[in-house]
């Protein structure tokens, strides 16, 4: 993207996005999301499973008052980060209840499994890993905020009133004829991230306009 020589790029939100569009090679639009997913002990001690349209901040406030585990994994993944951001907007600390694994996947779930507790995870950890901890089960697949988006990035038409190939890719990508393609593919049971829904889905706390 940096060079400017790919027609079109699906990438998931960072900064660099938005300074990749205000220099113009690239215009772009999120057309896609991914939620995470928080699993814990199929008892359910803390009842997250009746907390789906909660705010991740806010489940993670629960866990904390209750003093139940919530395991998660060490500094530099970027799990990691958004966990941290969670941890500022509830104004919490860290204490007893709030214990560390080596990675965001299997010894983030081997640790929850052992202490039985809850550990937010993406969903990709969860189907690699998640078949051998029989202890533990998904008990909320929509916690607002905690999304990863993802960009459709494609170059401009190079002369003003012609759209690029490129372009109108875009564009068909953002409308209903290619929402109706993805959902018939994931009606078939194959796993992709969802849809970029519109601004009322529960989901995305804050959706991000570039």
């Amino acid at each position: 993207a940096a060079e400017g020589t790919a027609g079109c790029i699906l990438a998931p939100f960072t900064p660099d996005i938005n300074d990749t569009l205000e220099t113009g090679a690239y215009q772009g639009a999120p057309v896609f999301y991914d939620t995470y997913l928080i699993v814990g002990p199929k008892e359910d001690p803390a009842r997250v499973k009746h907390l789906g349209k909660y705010k991740a901040q806010d489940v993670l406030k629960h866990l904390s008052l209750l003093g139940q585990p919530f395991v998660h994994p060490a500094s530099g993944s970027g799990l990691q980060e958004k966990i941290n951001g969670l941890l500022q907007q509830a104004q919490l600390t860290a204490g007893d209840w709030y214990i560390e694994a080596a990675d965001d996947g299997q010894q983030m779930l081997q640790t929850a499994q052992e202490k039985k507790g809850y550990a937010m995870i993406s969903r990709e950890n969860w189907a690699l890993y998640g078949s051998g901890f029989p202890e533990l089960e998904v008990l909320n697949q929509r916690l607002v905020g905690m999304v990863d988006q993802y960009y459709l990035l494609a170059r401009p038409e190079e002369k003003e009133g012609e759209q690029s190939p490129d372009s109108a890719f875009l564009e068909w990508m953002k409308g209903d004829a290619a929402r109706s393609i993805v959902e018939a593919y994931q009606e078939e049971g194959r796993q992709t991230p969802n849809f970029q829904l519109n601004e009322k889905d529960e989901v995305i706390e804050k959706p991000k306009e570039v």
